[in-house]
């Protein structure tokens, strides 16, 4: 038998009563009339129970359920389910709204298409009617697998007021609420409830206005056990998704819970909670990294999916974590959050990527596939290359002794030296100028036969079997030169950035030069990658370098 009611509409209620009139009457306004509202008053303080039993008298549809001490929104949404008879069931939260039209959408596209959920969309607004974001699919899905469509997990398990539910599915499959937790109750829930899902529609409809209040405990993001709490719900999405053998979805999941934290959880966590309190929250984070070995998948995904993590700080963030430096991690977060003192805000440009965003897009996608990592020049590349964990060595050639002392004031590059994954070389090629550049005196480079310490001397203690080389310093042709020669590995692939190539201002055509002993693999804009020749002809190479020499003299 269908029920009589078509929706059951779960609400919570704790200290609601200035919110909740509006959210009940935005219900009472729906256009689809068929419908129930169990609202559970969870010992609130207020006069919410008051509020409840009016609205009540006034509309049969709405029954209240009071319990006089407060247990939590988990066991207040358990109730609510089990006392629903509604086909479809929605969570709504006290303090929000729905749209005019939310049941009849909602509802049309679940009975027609006889699906298990339907999601629709979310406006976020302010207190004077604001609005901040809209949440919400681009185009409609019919009864997807949502685990065939990796850009839907932030709408799937996303919000879970616009998600509607079919009852009986929830009920066949005995998934219920988080009880005993504070927070993330409805989190636990839809990251267990998303791998029985198969037949789930998203609609391009707002359903549902989410209003940012500061008294609602989803804003105030204040409390250690909050954010605690919230990781421990990913870290039972990581479990489910293992048990389920599909990492990769709680992979991506969390990437877009890793993207909130840096852009909005970072400052109030650093402004609000103590260090030991911070430290509890890295605890959560670094769990879940260490546990389901996440860091090298959440690069691959997030760089597919979401350009943030191609930032050195953010991976250097949770490279700190996966290793339990959470002092390293704090400096890290200091910075991502802009509270670092002036001198190094100023110093932090000189050691991003000098390279365009396809450029560095074509950079890193190289480093994530090598193991041994050579550079010449320090910097940015080397920031970027230690927070890659699947790079087991990296030697960085550099010519100013004062930026090796800076870059080794860098968190991860401090870690990467303590664990011998990283070798910085010190080239002495004499006095220098800004970047490494040698310094002249009267138009001439007076320490000429130091310059071979940049591009000769280093390979006595570097290996002979690099998988990747980027030339990025002084003396580039000289180094890739001798990189032909020194270099055993027949795999080996160099990068030589700065590259002359059609339409650039600076055309460099000295440089080309390194096309007579290698063969260009892909060039974006001026970083050129190549491989040694096969017929490399040793004798010319070492004729070119000695020649290439003699020209500093």
């Amino acid at each position: 038998m269908k029920s009589a009611s078509k929706i059951s509409i779960c609400i919570p209620v704790y200290n609601a009563e200035e919110c909740l009139p509006r959210c009940l009457d935005s219900i009472l306004a729906q256009t689809l009339s068929c419908f129930e509202v169990i609202c559970v008053n969870d010992g609130s303080t207020d006069a919410s129970w008051g509020v409840i039993e009016e609205y009540a008298v006034k509309d049969k549809r709405i029954r209240g359920i009071n319990r006089q001490q407060n247990s939590g929104v988990g066991v207040c949404r358990n109730i609510a389910v089990r006392a629903a008879r509604g086909e479809y069931i929605l969570a709504v939260d006290a303090d929000d709204a729905l749209c005019p039209d939310a049941l009849s959408v909602l509802y049309s596209c679940a009975a027609h298409n006889e699906s298990e959920a339907v999601v629709g969309g979310l406006e976020a607004v302010g207190q004077h009617g604001e609005i901040f974001y809209r949440h919400v699919v681009s185009r409609e899905y019919v009864n997807v697998n949502p685990d065939e469509y990796p850009e839907l997990y932030i709408y799937a398990m996303g919000f879970h007021p616009t998600v509607l539910l079919n009852r009986e599915f929830i009920l066949q499959h005995g998934i219920f609420y988080k009880e005993g937790v504070m927070c993330s109750a409805d989190g636990f829930f839809l990251f267990e409830l998303f791998f029985h899902l198969s037949r789930v529609s998203f609609i391009t409809n707002i359903i549902y206005k989410y209003f940012q209040t500061s008294n609602s405990i989803m804003r105030s993001k204040h409390s250690a056990v909050y954010y605690v709490t919230d990781f421990g719900a990913y870290r039972h999405l990581y479990e489910c998704a293992e048990a389920n053998n599909k990492i990769h979805v709680a992979d991506i999941r969390f990437s877009y819970r890793l993207r909130e934290l840096f852009s909005h959880d970072l400052r109030p966590i650093l402004e609000n909670l103590t260090k030991e309190e911070i430290f509890s929250v890295f605890e959560s984070v670094s769990s879940i990294l260490k546990t389901f070995a996440a860091v090298p998948r959440l690069f691959k995904y997030t760089v597919q999916m979401l350009s943030w993590i191609q930032q050195p700080d953010y991976q250097l963030f949770l490279y700190e974590l996966l290793k339990g430096n959470f002092d390293l991690a704090l400096e890290c977060s200091e910075r991502i959050a802009g509270r670092q003192p002036e001198v190094l805000s100023r110093q932090k440009s000189m050691l991003e990527i000098h390279m365009t965003r396809a450029e560095r897009d074509f950079f890193l996608q190289a480093l994530r596939q090598a193991k041994t990592y050579l550079e010449f020049g320090s910097g940015g590349s080397t920031v970027a290359a230690v927070a890659i964990p699947s790079i087991s060595t990296i030697y960085s050639i550099e010519s100013d002794a004062a930026w090796i002392q800076r870059l080794q004031q860098e968190s991860g590059i401090r870690s990467a030296l303590d664990e011998n994954r990283l070798t910085l070389i010190h080239a002495d090629i004499g006095p220098t100028k800004e970047w490494g550049i040698p310094a002249e005196q009267a138009g001439l480079h007076p320490n000429v036969e130091l310059y071979k310490n940049y591009f000769w001397t280093p390979w006595e203690k570097i290996p002979r079997s690099p998988d990747l080389i980027l030339i990025d310093g002084r003396f580039r042709v000289a180094c890739a030169i001798m990189a032909a020669l020194m270099v055993e590995n027949p795999r080996c692939l160099y990068f030589v950035h700065d590259y002359p190539y059609d339409g650039s201002q600076d055309e460099r055509h000295e440089y080309r030069i390194v096309e007579n002993f290698f063969t260009c693999v892909r060039s974006v804009e001026s970083l050129s990658l190549f491989k040694r020749k096969n017929d490399f002809d040793y004798r010319a190479a070492l004729v070119e370098l000695r020649k290439h020499l003699a020209s500093y003299g």
